[in-house]
């Protein structure tokens, strides 16, 4: 005669089972995921299964990686519904999904709103079969927070483009991942970039952080001339430079259809320039050359530039 096992080794044979297939589900939420499991029983009314609750300035997204629901015999239940408000705020929230029933995975469900929480609600009659006696799968749920709640970003003030490269810059969290966008230059540190003002131009920019293949964005505006307090700094001077001059020079010269034209003189002409400062540069008619002097003020020597 073959004995049946007593219900106390069927409901030990059913956690054991239960603990491991909880463990292999889990163990399907991606890295920095949060993991929900609920296991209903019969008669259950407007139960709270879970919540799930992001940072102020986050949004969740839940996936159901598991779960079955079986409301076929009458009284016909709801099964699972889920809601979106403030914690603790159960069925009096916003319905964003179901009621539904049978097999639930695969579904999603996105809060519409930063610092909302996922309320998973849990409905069945007292007929129907369970996820507690064993015949119905556990409700397996894998959230992820998006925004503020594990990845952001901040980009610097707005700038004037004369303010020159921005260095040592970071905003960006959590540390190890790379920034990028017009103007931005990643230190390969996984912490810190630089940011050009002048190499992005006048406008409105996007710059990005990626972290883990996640991505965030902040703007930063750069400003030009006569904006905002934007002016060009009193000891340069640019001529068709568009308010952009290079922050390395004190005279910038721009042009694709005309050239830049020295003094131009004879060689006694240029002998009567009193006390010529090292360095300065004219075009010699005499010589035909352009010439520069590497000598003193005093003792000027001119020297014609090679291959001019």
């Amino acid at each position: 005669m073959i004995q049946k096992p007593s219900p106390r080794i069927l409901m030990f044979l059913f956690c054991i089972i239960g603990s491991f297939l909880g463990q292999s589900i889990y163990a399907q939420c991606d890295p920095g995921e949060s993991y929900n499991t609920y296991c209903y029983g019969k008669g259950e009314v407007n139960v709270v299964a879970f919540e799930v609750c992001p940072a102020p300035d986050a949004t969740v997204r839940s996936e159901i990686i598991g779960g079955s629901y079986n409301t076929n015999f009458p009284p016909n239940i709801e099964g699972l519904s889920v809601y979106e408000g403030t914690t603790g705020s159960g069925t009096s929230g916003t319905l964003v999904f179901g009621p539904a029933d049978g097999n639930l995975t695969g579904n999603v469900i996105t809060a519409s709103a930063p610092g909302l929480c996922l309320i998973f609600i849990s409905n069945s009659n007292t007929f129907q079969t369970t996820c507690s006696d064993g015949f119905e799968s556990a409700l397996e749920v894998c959230s992820e927070f998006l925004g503020g709640g594990t990845l952001f970003f901040t980009a610097p003030n707005d700038l004037c483009i004369y303010d020159g490269v921005q260095s040592g810059l970071s905003g960006g969290s959590p540390t190890g991942g790379v920034y990028s966008g017009p103007g931005v230059t990643d230190d390969g540190n996984g912490m810190t970039y630089s940011f050009d003002p002048a190499e992005a131009g006048v406008g409105l920019h996007t710059l990005m952080y990626t972290e883990s293949g996640n991505s965030v964005t902040d703007d930063v505006e750069v400003f030009g001339n006569g904006v905002n307090n934007c002016a060009i700094p009193d000891d340069r001077v640019g001529v068709g430079t568009e308010n952009d001059i290079d922050e390395s020079a004190i005279l910038e010269v721009r042009s694709t259809v005309k050239g830049f034209l020295p003094a131009r003189m004879t060689t006694a002409q240029r002998n009567l320039i009193p006390n010529p400062a090292k360095g300065l540069i004219i075009y010699n008619l005499t010589l035909n050359c352009l010439q520069v002097n590497d000598g003193t003020p005093v003792a000027p020597t001119w020297t014609c530039i090679s291959g001019i």
